[in-house]
C-alpha cells in the first residue's frame, strides 16, 4: 500500500477517537463486520476470503498496554 495511504489511514484512524487499546481489541475481534479492522487486515497483507478468525486481546506487564492480534487461515 502506498505510504500516502497508510499516512490517510493512520489520520482517519486518529479522527475517530480510538482512546485506547480496549477499541482497536474490539474492532479486531469483530473485524467481519468492521471497516477499520479489515483495513488493518489487509495492509497486514491478509486476504480476507481467507481468514477462519481473528482473536485480539490486550497484553500488560511493560510499560505500555500493547495488543496481540491472531489470525487463523483457512
Amino acid at each position: 500500500m502506498a505510504k500516502k495511504k497508510l499516512i490517510k489511514l493512520g489520520s482517519r484512524t486518529a479522527k475517530k477517537g480510538f482512546r485506547n487499546e480496549k477499541d482497536i481489541v474490539k474492532k479486531f475481534n469483530n473485524w467481519q463486520n468492521d471497516e477499520d479492522a479489515q483495513e488493518w487486515l489487509k495492509i497486514m497483507g491478509y486476504d480476507l476470503k481467507k481468514i477462519k478468525k481473528v482473536k485480539a486481546i490486550i497484553i500488560t506487564g511493560s510499560h505500555k498496554t500493547d495488543v496481540q492480534v491472531q489470525i487463523s487461515k483457512i
